[in-house]
């Protein structure tokens, strides 16, 4: 819920009017609440396969994925005509996941 508000935060910081702000700020937070969870529906059974600790800590896992992905695009949605800076955050995107998902791999079962 967290990583889709900080999504639908970074999708609104662009416009400048309040009253488009406090009407577009729930809708874009319900849409990216949703698509995040449907994303993390979808990643599921990709870390349910490498997760090795219960469905529970893999479910949450797969939406905090989900979550950082929405995160990202939004970004570089919002900085397209920049694609330095499109890919700049590309490459944070890419460190920032692999920081997070790292330590959960080290007790992977084989």
């Amino acid at each position: 819920m967290a990583l889709s508000f900080l999504a639908s935060t970074i999708a609104v910081i662009h416009y400048t009017s309040l009253e488009l702000i406090e009407i577009l700020l729930p809708i874009l937070y319900v849409g990216a609440l949703v698509v995040s969870s449907l994303i993390g529906l979808i990643f599921f059974p990709l870390v349910r396969k490498y997760y090795g600790r219960t469905e529970k800590g893999g479910m949450n896992f797969s939406f905090m994925l989900a979550g950082l992905y929405m995160i990202m695009s939004y970004a570089a949605l919002g900085s397209y005509p920049n694609l330095y800076l499109t890919g700049l955050q590309f490459l944070v995107g890419i460190v920032l996941i692999s920081m997070i998902v790292r330590p959960s791999w080290d007790c992977v079962r084989l």
